[in-house]
């Protein structure tokens, strides 16, 4: 009885408290550089369309088709980067796949021409048409520093969509 040599421990690592509640999901992804540039295109994106919806919508008459385009853009963008961010959680062979397809870096490129002109618009538009009216109003043209706010994201999410191309083209 005294012979008795204690057995091998094995101890396994988790994840964290999501990958033991949702054990089919592999949160390392989230860990990557693509998957990294596409929260944050979809967190820009959906801000951007929040910021549009809730003062951009009431100004349409003055800002015209400069609202229209960057909304479309924006609403374009997130679901693309989301769907693609969905298809890298399911299966992490989908996101090397689609890194390796031209649309990946097609998507991006024209995302970034795309947020490139609408966020010039609309901030051509802003400067030009709703400047004036918030230094007559401060306090009344809440639109002004809020649509700044707006196109100021769609030249962040310019820059991002142009890193995101550059890399996914040398792949």
């Amino acid at each position: 009885m005294g012979n008795r040599q204690p057995g091998a421990v094995r101890v396994v690592k988790h994840g964290g408290c999501c990958s033991r509640c949702f054990p089919c999901i592999p949160f390392n992804v989230f860990t990557s550089t693509e998957a990294k540039y596409k929260i944050a295109e979809a967190v820009l994106a959906g801000g951007i369309q929040s910021l549009l919806l809730k003062y951009g919508h009431s100004q349409t008459s003055i800002i015209g088709f400069s609202y229209d385009s960057c909304l479309t853009t924006a609403n374009a963008c997130l679901l693309t980067s989301i769907v693609m961010l969905i298809s890298c959680i399911i299966s992490r062979h989908s996101i090397e796949t689609i890194r390796t397809t031209p649309f990946e870096w097609i998507f991006n490129g024209l995302a970034c021409i795309l947020y490139l002109s609408s966020g010039g618009y609309l901030a051509f538009i802003v400067n030009i048409f709703l400047f004036p009216l918030y230094m007559a109003i401060p306090f009344a043209g809440q639109a002004y520093p809020a649509l700044s706010a707006c196109y100021v994201m769609c030249f962040f999410a310019a820059i991002i969509h142009g890193i995101d191309a550059y890399k996914a083209f040398r792949n």
